[in-house]
């Protein structure tokens, strides 16, 4: 898991979820698709609460990402402000969705 910070300071987890890879809550799905899942993790959450990774906020499938244009930023989550990674932060998630994806 690789850990970006946003522009306001907030550290994320960003996990690549490859088919067979289990994710989900406590790891209880397995991913079965080609196209590989990007999850962002809340790394400031209480550990204790949450485990190793932090806060499950979000994933997105590689492809999908992928699309997105270059210093663009994403809202992870409508309902939480702090849930924002900027598009300069972001930039290094894209190159890997872009790397990753399966064409549509």
């Amino acid at each position: 898991m690789e850990i970006v910070t946003n522009d306001k300071g907030r550290k994320f987890g960003v996990r690549v979820v490859k088919k067979g890879d289990r994710h989900g809550r406590n790891d209880c799905l397995t991913h079965d698709k080609a196209d590989p899942l990007i999850e962002f993790y809340d790394m400031s959450a209480d550990p204790k609460k949450f485990g190793p990774r932090g806060q499950f906020v979000s994933s997105y499938y590689a492809s999908t990402l992928a699309y997105m244009r270059d210093g663009t930023g994403l809202r992870l989550h409508g309902g939480v402000p702090e849930w924002e990674v900027d598009g300069a932060t972001l930039r290094p998630v894209l190159t890997v969705a872009r790397a990753l994806a399966v064409p549509r």
